[in-house]
């Protein structure tokens, strides 16, 4: 009898191991198709079926209803089991996130954050079975190292405030027209900072529950363009919270601050040294040419000054990205705002775009409790939660 419980216990744990991943990567799957395009999830059900599985009924609710199982005359709390594992799961997915964009530049913001989307919306698929899961919220914290009481950082934080600093700042260079930052070619004074190494190996149902589906949320962020911009700004707001967003200010204005009076200081004291006392303006008779060959001899002792290029002007280049990311910054922070605050409930009432999307499942006949529109509705009231009116980056 012994030997018949221990092999019976094996087997049993091996089952559960297996149902454990089928469950989450149903869960992920559906979360991750629910995130995208209404229009693609057609051509991508036809190329991948955990896909088409994972559309329209949740086939695993009949299970997770289940609380209990009895073997060999002892109950099991089969609920308990499951939570444990898909907790645990869930911060494996978190953590491995967080460990992808932290391996890569800060652009990887938008990758991160439609992880973290997937990762909340699978949470709140599986608390429709298992109540007792934890809250995200808990699970995110734990993943991003902000569980400390007196905890004023996160993995997340740091990584953006350090890319901002060591490289968006000093190594790209922002274009007006386009409003966003690009990356000229390197040079021998712009060394790319080190990152971490990415993890070796990731399986599908951890990021998005499929591998086709882990193609096409990398195809979207890629398409998000190669240069941090206004889509990379809102993607940091969500994923920092507005308490991440002001230390991250805080840290832009301090490096900001840092550098007048430690380096520019310095460097236009030696700029006016190499500047020639007096410059007249010469005569046209001489022509362009004459004129040219003017200027560049009385500016000779500043265009040899050795660090004109890899100290002034690279300086200069810090301070200017730093105020137009905080600028870049500022500026999604007011968008976010402005759209949340279209999203308040009048006197107490339900969220416009959760009042539209109960309107449409009731049009279609679906009960708002069984409707993925009416969940994903309610799922994005609650992220854009309105910020404070006085979260400015520029202000003091």
């Amino acid at each position: 009898y012994a030997e018949i419980e221990g092999e019976l216990a094996l087997v049993f744990e091996q089952v559960l191991f297996t149902l454990s991943e089928q469950v989450f990567a149903h869960c992920k799957t559906r979360a991750s198709l629910m995130l995208l395009d209404p229009a693609r999830l057609g051509g991508i059900a036809a190329a991948d079926d955990g896909a088409a599985q994972a559309l329209g009924r949740n086939w695993y609710a009949p299970l997770l209803a289940e609380r209990t199982l009895v073997l060999l005359g002892r109950p099991i709390d089969l609920a308990a089991q499951l939570t444990v594992r898909m907790g645990a799961m869930l911060r494996s997915s978190v953590d491995i996130a967080i460990s992808r964009f932290e391996s890569k530049e800060l652009l990887a913001v938008v990758e991160l954050q439609a992880a973290l989307r997937a990762c909340r919306l699978t949470h709140v698929l599986l608390r429709e079975g298992l109540p007792d899961l934890d809250e995200f919220e808990e699970v995110l914290a734990e993943a991003n190292e902000a569980v400390g009481f007196l905890s004023f950082s996160s993995r997340i934080l740091d990584k953006a405030t350090r890319d901002a600093i060591d490289d968006l700042l000093p190594n790209c260079a922002y274009r007006q027209d386009a409003v966003l930052f690009d990356r000229p070619p390197p040079t021998a004074f712009t060394p790319p900072p080190e990152r971490d190494k990415a993890p070796r190996s990731t399986p599908p149902h951890l990021l998005f529950g499929t591998s086709p589906l882990n193609a096409e949320y990398a195809m979207l962020a890629a398409a998000a363009g190669t240069g941090f911009g206004p889509r990379h700004a809102e993607a940091l707001l969500e994923v920092l919270g507005e308490a991440g967003m002001q230390a991250l200010s805080r840290a832009l204005s301090e490096h900001l601050a840092a550098l007048l009076p430690h380096s520019l200081s310095s460097y236009v004291l030696a700029l006016q040294e190499a500047l020639p006392a007096e410059i007249k303006q010469p005569s046209h008779v001489y022509g362009a040419a004459g004129c040219l060959g003017y200027y560049e001899a009385k500016l000779l002792d500043l265009r040899g000054y050795e660090e004109l290029h890899s100290g002034v002007l690279h300086t200069f280049r810090r301070l200017g990205n730093g105020v137009a990311l905080v600028r870049l910054l500022e500026a999604a922070l007011g968008t976010r705002s402005t759209f949340a605050l279209g999203q308040l409930p009048v006197e107490g009432g339900q969220p416009p775009l959760v009042a539209a999307a109960t309107a449409v499942a009731a049009a279609w006949g679906q009960q708002a409790a069984d409707s993925d529109m009416v969940l994903m509705a309610e799922q994005l009231a609650g992220v854009c939660a309105p910020a404070r009116s006085s979260a400015s980056l520029l202000l003091p």
